[in-house]
């Protein structure tokens, strides 16, 4: 259980400082971002590829494995040297991301209405971030900075949500 506590902050952690970071320079932070996964893609779809090769003579059971590298080098490469293709797709993904992560604040929230506890708190939080991951999924605007800003705020409350729940799951279970 104290591992489970310990990965809830450092999640919360890490959406609270890319919220921060998205909030202050969105533009330059998402590149980074786009060159991180660009890179790390690359080299994982490499690593496939060179796998495949290296195991060759096994016949086609690695087949599968040299179609994933190629795709990922394909990925990387895009966003290494077209990083603002793969920039127009990453808030939707991570608006998934978060509005699935409403969604299971609010089951959990339905849950402890079961146990009478503090629920009535949890509930308006998970369905704050549910709506504003639905809204970067639907992607209203216009200026790729504005939603970048929009997904650092985003981030910021589910962040602070996060926090915030598993503070009070602790002090449930102690």
């Amino acid at each position: 259980m104290k591992s489970f506590f310990t990965n809830q902050g450092a999640f919360s952690a890490v959406y609270l400082v890319l919220g921060i970071l998205l909030l202050i320079h969105p533009v330059a932070f998402s590149r980074a971002v786009c060159y991180v996964l660009g890179i790390c893609a690359f080299v994982y779809g490499a690593w496939k590829i060179w796998g495949y090769w290296k195991d060759r003579k096994l016949g086609g059971v690695f087949q599968l494995e040299l179609i994933v590298g190629v795709i990922l080098v394909v990925i990387g490469l895009v966003a290494l040297f077209k990083s603002e293709v793969l920039l127009s797709i990453l808030p939707v993904i991570i608006g998934l991301i978060i509005l699935m992560d409403g969604l299971v604040t609010i089951n959990q929230a339905l849950n402890l209405r079961k146990l009478d506890y503090r629920w009535k708190y949890l509930l308006p939080m998970g369905i704050v971030v549910a709506v504003f991951g639905l809204v970067l999924v639907l992607n209203p605007f216009g200026s790729a900075m504005l939603l970048m800003r929009f997904l650092g705020f985003t981030l910021l409350v589910d962040g602070f949500c996060d926090f915030w729940w598993y503070y009070r799951l602790k002090k449930l279970f102690e």
